[in-house]
């Protein structure tokens, strides 16, 4: 089975990402999953979301921090990165992420990202763009 890191994992969009894996039984078990969060009570909110996360690894981190990315990254076969929204830094993120798993021997990285980022009605695209 592979062992997943996904980024964000308190976050809507990452919920329908475990959902999904959760749901798809013969492909992935709980304790294949690493959670990356930014703090003890968002793992803990997302425990209480999802109770069958018992066995999965949470990690705990900042993806400023490049520390903490490589322990979280170590025997990580696939990333799900997805990004803070609303966060001008969103692309060093990414990008401090794809460098880390790149050197942890990462297989596969999935980068859900925002279409049209330069549209700038959206309060997080147009922070992307000072």
């Amino acid at each position: 089975m592979p062992t997943i890191l996904i980024t964000g994992a308190s976050g809507r969009t990452s919920g329908f990402v475990i959902r999904a894996l959760l749901q798809a039984t013969n492909y992935v078990q709980p304790s294949d999953l690493r959670l990356f969060v930014r703090s003890h009570e968002s793992a803990k909110r997302l425990q209480e979301r999802f109770p069958q996360l018992a066995d999965a690894v949470y990690t705990v981190g900042d993806l400023l921090e490049a520390h903490t990315l490589s322990p979280a990254l170590a025997g990580v076969d696939t990333v799900f990165h997805n990004g803070p929204a609303f966060h001008a830094l969103e692309s060093a993120m990414g990008i401090a992420l794809i460098d880390a798993a790149a050197q942890a021997g990462v297989r596969h990285f999935v980068y859900c990202s925002v279409l049209f980022p330069v549209l700038s009605k959206m309060l997080n695209h147009k922070a992307k763009l000072a």
